[in-house]
């Protein structure tokens, strides 16, 4: 969003604060620096959102690290509401005022990158195999599970972003929170992951495993009262819904990280092995 017309906003709203950016602690990286960018999406106003301490925690953890970036985007009061549907205005971050719809599009973005790079395997494989057919077969594997990480990435952002643009009624305070729980779990499983994937040391795979089993039971829970609120019509059907997709694309997500782990653990190891190319029978 230009200079200009996020200055007339403000100048004709209540409380120009709100989405402004800037305050003490907020985060402004290089984007050419960053390799994963998240948008921490909150269904209730900036004063709700930031009075909630497990979006503090989320928020600063994610910015703690160099290569990553978070940044905030809040449901606007009536009058923002009516501003930015009047001046064809979308849905914006806080930190940079990108609009919500870009943010989604890297998403689909990487989902592209892996797609093309699952398809365009055969040149690859010719490669490895001149060196070991089981390298063949793990590379595959690997380029698998990141393929279907990044589609299950997709199928959160996509359809929490259609939900915001189709002003549907919010996640409730009880669903924003379970999610908020999910991910912090989450977070922890993923900085385990990359340490494995950074360091070479695959001692802590089975830990990862207990801690993912764990997630897994959690979501189930969630899950099933989920349903029930449903049932009992105390849970609005789209939100729901919603909230149902995001926690069954996480636990796929999850899940397919953790076999990516595995594949690129016996990739390595196979890599460091002499050369065994399969012998044709007669």
């Amino acid at each position: 969003m230009d200079n200009k017309t996020f200055e007339k906003l403000l100048l004709s709203v209540q409380k120009p604060g709100r989405y402004s950016g800037g305050e003490i602690n907020s985060v402004i990286k290089d984007k050419s620096k960053i390799d994963v960018r998240f948008a921490f999406c909150f269904p209730d106003t900036y004063e709700v959102a930031m009075s909630h301490l497990g979006m503090k925690i989320l928020y600063g953890a994610i910015n703690a690290q160099p290569d990553m970036l978070c940044e905030r985007d809040f449901m606007p009061w009536v009058d923002m509401k009516s501003l930015m549907e009047e001046e064809n205005v979308p849905l914006f971050s806080m930190e940079n005022r990108r609009a919500l719809k870009d943010l989604m599009a890297e998403a689909a973005e990487m989902y592209d990158r892996i797609h093309g790079l699952k398809y365009s395997i055969a040149s690859t494989l010719r490669r490895t195999y001149d060196s070991d057919m089981n390298l063949s077969l793990y590379y595959v594997q690997v380029v698998d599970y990141l393929n279907e990480m990044t589609k299950s990435l997709v199928h959160i952002t996509r359809p929490s972003f259609e939900h915001i643009d189709n002003n549907h009624e919010g996640l409730t305070r009880t669903q924003t929170e379970d999610l908020i729980s999910v991910n912090t779990d989450v977070d922890v499983i993923y900085q385990r992951i990359l340490y494995m994937l950074s360091s070479g040391d695959y001692s802590d795979i089975d830990h990862v495993l207990d801690m993912r089993d764990q997630l897994f039971t959690r979501i189930a829970e969630l899950t099933k009262l989920e349903l029930v609120r449903i049932h009992e019509g105390t849970s609005n059907s789209k939100a729901g819904m919603l909230y149902l997709n995001i926690l069954a694309e996480t636990k796929t997500m999850v899940l397919q990280s953790r076999n990516l782990l595995k594949s690129q653990r016996y990739y390595m190891e196979e890599e460091g092995k002499p050369m065994r190319r399969p012998v044709a029978r007669m």
